[in-house]
């Protein structure tokens, strides 16, 4: 397929390249997924005018092993190091034909060398954190898988070119763990892929990976190779007409479907999100995508965003704006475990504000309402993620006011529609609904967030699923209203 050229002989129209991302669960643990990524791959090649770019995850669970390899390493254990190999092996064994196999396990062997010293360095230091951390799960990673499918491909007749460290085109912030994504770096290390897609090749990148400014590893956050392909859409459509396609094993439905009382039956299919509603929707617990990812894209870009069914095809499009024709008020409900509230004095506000946003560059969590306790105005913060704020931010926030409070087991439930602002009654309707199944459940702490696209209940942590069915169930009365 050909660019169109105007008048004066230029391309017109870019040419089309598709930026797709397959997860560890389409992946599998041990590689069962690869000969329908295969079939993806070559179908997407002859569609688009170049490419595509492929980013993949690690295979299911190896993420966990390395944490907990380096867990071990730091309690001074030096762990074995079979389960993260094995998946790579097995790969190689099922995949992967001569002459490609020796060059694979050439590079499994450095990659297991790397991820070795990485945790001996560990062992002695006591601390999985750092340069060390990022080392060891780029190269038992994304990185080595990357590898694998290039060379997966290559023995089924495609040409690929996996792009290696050296020539790695997303640059960060010099974090090692929650790496921030620079742009305008970035932009000036993207022209070796472009090459690569301009002579023809298929090219595979690592996810979740990215490379500060002085050339050492860095990690995105966990469901970072989302984020990943996102940020490479963003680098390639000033020169191609690009679309992101994450490929997963359904699309969007209104809750999570492992949610205990939701019959299958109640779910709707999600045919169009806005960003807004992807961002609140990943953020709050559901699986959709990275929520971060969405903060990368500037405002004035409107980058095409596809979550993909890699079984049947079918797609939620997440575009900027909303669908003019839509009129459900509530699109989604979801929630998310493992959250805390966090109380300081309101005079401190400002100050946690700066520390979070400004120092730390953390940004999930929100402000809920404040009230007054003995005289004295308390400001409450609501974290997503209570056991980050507990190993990684509590004791810097307690240097801010040693008048901190942290309740931790809690849950945040969340409605989510860019539509509800146009509604009336939403939030009675919605306790109604909770009541009438649960009338002993007790909701701690609610909030419509502005503008008026989610409300947010907070309960406990063991009441998130009863929560979020009921508010489901009536989800359709809500939305004929």
């Amino acid at each position: 397929m050909l660019a169109k050229l105007d008048k004066e002989g230029n391309h017109g129209v870019k040419p089309k390249v598709t930026v797709v991302k397959f997860g560890g669960g389409v992946i599998g643990e041990y590689g069962q997924g690869v000969p329908l990524i295969i079939r993806r791959v070559k179908s997407i090649q002859a569609e688009d005018d170049r490419g595509p770019v492929v980013v993949v995850s690690a295979p299911k669970d190896v993420t966990n092993r390395i944490i907990d390899a380096g867990r071990k390493a730091a309690a001074g254990v030096s762990p074995p190091l079979e389960g993260i190999e094995k998946p790579y092996q097995e790969i190689c064994d099922r995949h992967i034909g001569d002459p490609f196999k020796n060059q694979f396990r050439k590079v499994l062997e450095i990659c297991m060398w790397e991820i070795n010293g990485a945790l001996e360095r560990v062992r002695h230091r006591k601390a999985f954190e750092g340069g060390d951390r990022a080392i060891a799960l780029a190269y038992g990673g994304e990185l080595l898988m990357s590898s694998a499918l290039s060379y997966v491909l290559q023995s089924h007749g495609v040409d690929t070119y996996d792009v290696p460290f050296s020539e790695w085109p997303l640059i960060t912030d010099q974090a090692y763990e929650g790496a921030t994504f620079l742009l305008h770096e970035s932009e000036e290390r993207i022209p070796p892929l472009v090459q690569r897609l301009e002579a023809g090749k298929v090219v595979t990148v690592g996810g979740f990976i990215g490379k500060s400014v002085h050339g050492r590893e860095t990690t995105f956050e966990r469901g970072g190779s989302d984020r990943t392909a996102i940020d490479l859409g963003l680098l390639l459509k000033p020169r191609y007409d690009v679309s992101v396609d994450l490929e997963k094993e359904n699309i969007v439905m209104s809750a999570d479907p492992k949610i205990t009382g939701i019959r299958p039956e109640e779910l709707e299919k999600i045919q169009h999100l806005s960003y807004n509603e992807a961002r609140l929707a990943g953020q709050y617990g559901m699986k959709i995508m990275n929520p971060i990812s969405i903060r990368d894209i500037p405002r004035e870009v409107d980058l095409v965003i596809d979550v993909t069914n890699i079984f049947t095809g079918e797609k939620t499009r997440i575009s900027r704006a909303p669908e003019e024709r839509e009129d459900a008020s509530i699109k989604l409900v979801t929630g998310r475990e493992n959250c805390a509230i966090l109380e300081v004095p309101r005079s401190k506000s400002e100050f946690v504000y700066g520390f979070l946003e400004g120092v730390r560059k953390y940004s999930e969590f929100t402000e809920l309402r404040p009230y007054t306790k003995n005289g004295v105005r308390v400001a409450r913060f609501l974290f997503f993620d209570g056991h980050y704020l507990r190993r990684n931010l509590l004791q810097d926030l307690q240097r801010i006011s040693s008048d901190v409070a942290v309740e931790y087991g809690l849950a945040a439930v969340t409605l989510v529609g860019d539509r509800m602002a146009q509604a009336s009654g939403v939030v009675s309707l919605a306790y109604e609904g909770i009541w009438e199944h649960y009338p002993d459940l007790v909701i701690l702490d609610g909030d419509i967030q502005r503008p008026t696209s989610s409300i947010l209940i907070v309960v406990r942590a063991t009441d998130k699923d009863r929560c979020v069915s009921a508010i489901h169930e009536k989800r359709a009365e809500i939305n004929r209203r």
